[in-house]
């Protein structure tokens, strides 16, 4: 069980929650690279970079990027090992489908190659009627995923320990939104590059 976590300062924390919560493996995405934190803990801590613009490359790392313009630059250039938050893109839906950030293009761009993540703490976030829609885009993708042959995950993203979720908890909420059983299992896996 791996979950992702967007460090502040606060390594500690979120690696004393993540044994808490039951996961086994826990990667941190900085700014640039840097050593994994060490714990006595039986949690294994990973580090990854989360990339700014295209044209950045790291051997043998651990990449994340989040959805942004340049999505396809991503993915055709230098495809890191995450993209994540399609689902946040601000432009409204259409009136018979969603705009969820996430297209044939870019799907084919990633399959074999890139893993699409669902972040938890982005629909806690939310409320109402932002939430409902932030949750019909992330169906739109998963069927997007799945049509097309792309990995996806799920992880919460977290900046700050309480905003991380049991395993189970985010496997249960991500059946509900249309994810097969088999494609939640392989969610809370990564293939680390050599």
């Amino acid at each position: 069980m791996l979950d992702i976590v967007v460090p502040n300062g606060n390594e500690a924390e979120l690696i004393e929650m993540a044994y808490r919560l039951g996961y086994k493996q826990l990667l941190f995405l900085y700014r640039k690279p840097t050593p994994a934190p060490t714990t006595q803990l039986p949690v294994k801590t990973l580090s990854g970079v989360l990339l700014s613009k295209p044209t950045q490359a790291y051997k043998n790392t651990i990449t994340a990027a989040a959805s942004s313009e340049q999505d396809r630059e991503y993915l055709e250039h230098n495809p890191p090992t995450i993209m994540h938050d399609f689902e946040t893109i601000q432009q409204p839906d259409l009136m018979h489908e969603r705009t969820s950030g996430l297209n044939q293009v870019l799907c084919k761009l990633a399959a074999g190659r890139t893993k699409i993540y669902f972040s938890f703490s982005n629909i806690l976030a939310l409320s109402g009627i932002k939430r409902a829609r932030m949750l019909g885009r992330i169906m739109q993708n998963t069927f997007l995923c799945r049509k097309y042959g792309v990995q996806m995950g799920i992880a919460s993203f977290a900046t700050h320990p309480y905003q991380m979720r049991p395993p189970h908890d985010l496997k249960s909420y991500f059946l509900q939104m249309g994810m097969r059983d088999d494609e939640v299992k392989k969610a809370f896996t990564l293939n680390t590059p050599a």
